[in-house]
């Protein structure tokens, strides 16, 4: 396998992407290494010296349609910013941002905010750690929220059969009609993840989306996650700190890997060795980055 992990008909890539905040932002930006040259490490100073606050940088990174992808790395690595990026609630406009984001062969930063989110709404669905669940709607009701606020998704009675299954499935079939917060913390997650499914869209993001959830209970909404994406033929990117699930995933990517500046990890974060992973040491005991699995 070459050194960046080459995907013939990508559904996201990521090219070029550097996203910065902080007092020295746009001097990073302005700084950001050349492409074809060994990105900096660290978030470069500003002319004042202080450097931005945070940065994540992305040489290349690929998603192909139906790949199972998990991400990893310590809290504040970025993450969520990776999938906030990917579906676009984080466009690459301002200081400290440059770089292309595509989904579904669109570029995020040439069209509008509405476009973007009937973009989003068709093609992703979203399960963050912020739930945003509405609770002036019943939980159906949130389930179907994407129908309610996309004109171009139809509301019919396949889609409400298709809400009422997945809350069987994650055992809310008795809740229906309740509000939000009237529910536990799990059993909002579970609804965030029926209304994530519920369109069948083709690329499903999820961080840490068993996060709240007992043990018993997540490894049954795990298997309905991979069950789902698999039956429609969606991607799967997942944030996960459970290293025991990585097994699941044909791809693992560290966040921290993606500018392409370590020297064991190709382009995209992923291994670009052969045999067993390795022991990534800025890792602790997790494993490091693999090639997909055959």
């Amino acid at each position: 396998m070459s050194a960046t992990h080459a995907i013939a008909t990508p559904l996201v890539t990521l090219t070029e992407v550097r996203f910065a905040y902080g007092s020295g932002a746009a001097a990073a930006a302005r700084a950001r290494t050349a492409p074809g040259t060994r990105p900096a490490t660290h978030a470069p100073a500003s002319r004042a010296g202080a450097p931005a606050s945070f940065a994540l940088d992305v040489t290349r990174l690929d998603v192909a349609p139906k790949e199972r992808v998990a991400v990893i790395g310590p809290s504040g690595a970025g993450k969520t910013t990776l999938l906030q990026l990917m579906c676009g609630i984080l466009p690459l406009r301002g200081a400290g941002r440059a770089g292309r984001v595509e989904l579904a062969g669109v570029d995020l930063a040439a069209i509008d905010d509405a476009r973007r989110r009937a973009l989003r709404a068709s093609h992703v669905g979203l399960v963050f750690q912020e739930l945003e669940l509405l609770d002036h709607l019943t939980v159906l009701e949130n389930v179907l929220l994407p129908y309610l606020a996309v004109p171009a998704l139809h509301l019919d009675r396949a889609a409400r059969a298709r809400a009422s299954e997945l809350l069987e499935r994650v055992g809310l079939a008795s809740h229906t009609t309740r509000k939000p917060r009237r529910l536990s913390q799990g059993e909002r997650q579970r609804v965030a993840l029926a209304r994530a499914l519920v369109t069948e869209p083709a690329l499903v993001l999820g961080d840490e989306p068993t996060g709240h959830l007992d043990p018993d209970t997540g490894e049954r909404v795990l298997e309905l996650l991979f069950d789902e994406t698999r039956r429609t033929g969606a991607a799967l990117v997942m944030v996960t700190h459970d290293h025991s699930q990585l097994a699941r995933f044909e791809r693992i990517i560290d966040v921290r890997a993606l500018s392409g500046s370590d020297d064991t990890l190709s382009g995209d974060g992923t291994f670009s060795g052969d045999g067993a992973p390795p022991v990534d040491p800025r890792a602790g005991s997790g494993p490091a980055q693999m090639e997909p699995r055959s």
